[in-house]
C-alpha cells in the first residue's frame, strides 16, 4: 500500500482558492473564512490516518439512505477503503437548522458557509470521491463532482438514471463511470491493490 498520510496543509491550500473564488462572487462569504487549523480539525475529526479513503458524495436524506448506509458498510469491510460520509455528522443539524423559519439571516449564511467548507475540506482530504447519483435531491453532488476533479482527485460516478449517466457534464467530470453500486464494488475489487497503491 502506498503512503496513506494526508497533506493537510495541501488540503489548506486547495480549499483556500476554492473558497477565495466563491468569496470574490458572494461578499456574504468573507466573514467565514477558511484556515489552516479549521482544515486541521476537519481532517482530526473525520478522517483516517491509518487508510486510503474516499469522500462519498451523494443526495440529502430519502428512501434510499438505509440501503446506501448499508452499503458503505459493506464496501468499508470489503476494501478496507474508508468513506467518508457527509451526512454522518453534525451537518444533519445543520441542515435542520435551515429548514427552520426562525433561523435568522445571519445563521443562515453561516450554515451554509459551514456546510460548504466542510465538504470542500474533506474532498481535498480524501485520496478520492465517489459520486452516487440515484434521482434524489443532489445539487450538493452536482456541485461536488467538479470541485473534486479540479483538485486533481479520482472521480468513481455511480450513475443509476439513465439520462443522467448519458450528460456531458457528468461524463467529463468522471474519471469511470458506473451504472450500479454493484459494479463499483466489482471494479474496486478486481484493482483492489493498484487502487491502494495509487495514493
Amino acid at each position: 500500500m502506498g503512503c496513506v498520510k494526508k497533506d493537510v496543509f495541501r488540503a489548506y491550500l486547495q480549499v483556500t482558492k476554492c473558497w477565495l473564488n466563491l468569496c470574490l462572487n458572494n461578499e456574504q462569504l468573507k466573514d467565514y473564512p477558511v484556515t489552516e487549523n479549521y482544515v486541521q480539525g476537519i481532517y482530526d475529526e473525520h478522517i483516517p490516518s491509518d487508510a486510503v479513503s474516499f469522500y462519498l458524495s451523494h443526495g440529502t436524506a430519502g428512501k434510499d439512505e438505509p440501503e446506501l448506509l448499508e452499503w458503505q458498510k459493506n464496501f468499508q469491510n470489503k476494501t478496507g477503503i474508508y468513506l467518508v460520509n457527509p451526512f454522518n455528522d453534525d451537518a444533519e443539524l445543520m441542515v435542520k437548522e435551515l429548514d427552520n423559519p426562525n433561523t435568522s439571516k445571519k445563521r443562515l449564511i453561516e450554515i451554509h458557509s459551514d456546510i460548504v467548507k466542510r465538504d470542500l475540506c474533506k474532498i481535498a482530504l480524501t485520496d478520492a470521491t465517489v459520486v452516487y447519483l440515484n434521482g434524489a435531491d443532489s445539487a450538493g453532488t452536482h456541485m461536488e463532482m467538479p470541485y473534486a476533479f479540479k483538485m486533481g482527485k479520482q472521480v468513481y460516478s455511480v450513475v443509476e438514471k439513465i439520462p443522467l449517466r448519458n450528460h456531458p457534464w457528468i461524463f467529463t467530470h468522471s474519471t469511470k463511470t458506473f451504472k450500479t453500486l454493484n459494479s463499483f464494488d466489482k471494479y474496486v475489487l478486481e484493482n483492489l491493490e493498484r487502487i491502494k497503491n495509487a495514493f
